[in-house]
């Protein structure tokens, strides 16, 4: 970052790439640059860390039995633009990730979810799973907003003439 005369520094603009042709639904995205954006508007119950460890993402808590998982969602978590993230969210995002070619596979052992209350949600494994948490990853969007997806990630995407992406206020 370039510094002024006192000492303060500004940031630099840069440009990412996107393909305006493409959604960035991360469920319906096809082209592999929006693929990559959709990790900064997005977020999963949990993330996959540089160790390959899952990691809490916005999950609070996971308690995984034998064929079970019982996610409850932290309670500031929230999309950018400030409604809270809800269990209703997240099966509608895990319905809509067990259609989609990026999520298929990685849900296949999860046979169903269903809400327990407003922050939490009960998956149902087919079979035994140590590594389900790492399965967890899926992005959640809010319920509603397939044609624009509304996530809690990093940075909010504005459309127009010039695509932007503006940091989320957290």
């Amino acid at each position: 970052q370039p510094s002024d005369n006192n000492g303060t520094t500004e940031p630099l603009p840069f440009t990412l790439g996107f393909n305006g042709h493409d959604s960035l639904n991360p469920f319906t995205v096809e082209t592999l640059i929006n693929r990559e954006l959709c990790s900064l508007l997005y977020e999963g119950l949990t993330f996959i860390d540089p160790d390959f460890s899952p990691k809490f993402g916005l999950a609070a808590s996971a308690q995984v039995s034998e064929l079970s998982v019982t996610v409850t969602i932290k309670d500031a978590a929230a999309f950018s633009d400030g409604s809270p993230v809800t269990a209703d969210d997240v099966l509608s995002s895990f319905t809509s990730a067990k259609k989609s070619d990026h999520y298929r596979i990685l849900l296949s052992n999860i046979k169903s979810a269903r809400a327990d209350d407003k922050k939490t949600v009960i998956f149902e494994l087919h079979s035994p799973d140590p590594n389900v948490l790492a399965c967890l990853s899926f992005y959640i969007i809010k319920k509603g907003t397939d044609q624009a997806p509304v996530g809690s990630g990093k940075y909010i995407f504005s459309d127009g003439n010039q695509p932007k992406l503006k940091a989320a206020e957290k």
